[in-house]
């Protein structure tokens, strides 16, 4: 299992949506077995600047993720519903992409064929339950 993803994708925790918002597209959805395959495939290259690259663009759909479903838990709480996940305030998480690529791999086989964004907002849902 390689679980060197992007540390990037905490740092949606870490940091309020506005900023993300303006940065570049997001990439096209994938599936927790694509992405896995994904991150299988880099743990086999060799060590350097491709496949750095390579690691910091699996941080990508996790990142995506990760602001859709911080934007999805807001838009509920702001229409008075209750949210899926209760993220802490900007700065208070203390995740890691570690954590999250182990909680990705942990998943039974039935959610591979599954979209990332689905399976990262349970993810979400489970690692900041509201109380």
């Amino acid at each position: 299992m390689h679980l060197g993803i992007c540390s990037a994708a905490t740092a949606l925790l870490l940091s309020p949506l506005a900023p993300l918002a303006a940065q570049a597209p997001s990439p096209a959805p994938v599936t927790l077995g694509e992405w896995i395959a994904r991150d299988q495939g880099v743990a086999m290259r060799a060590p350097g600047p491709e496949r750095d690259a390579q690691n910091a663009a699996l941080g990508e759909p996790i990142i995506t993720a990760l602001r859709a479903a911080r934007a999805a838990a807001e838009a509920k709480q702001a229409a008075g519903a209750k949210p899926d996940a209760c993220f802490p305030p900007p700065g208070q998480a203390q995740v890691t992409s570690r954590e999250i690529a182990a909680w990705l791999y942990a998943r039974p086989a039935s959610e591979r064929g599954e979209l990332l964004d689905t399976v990262i907002a349970r993810y979400a849902a489970e690692r900041f339950p509201c109380r």
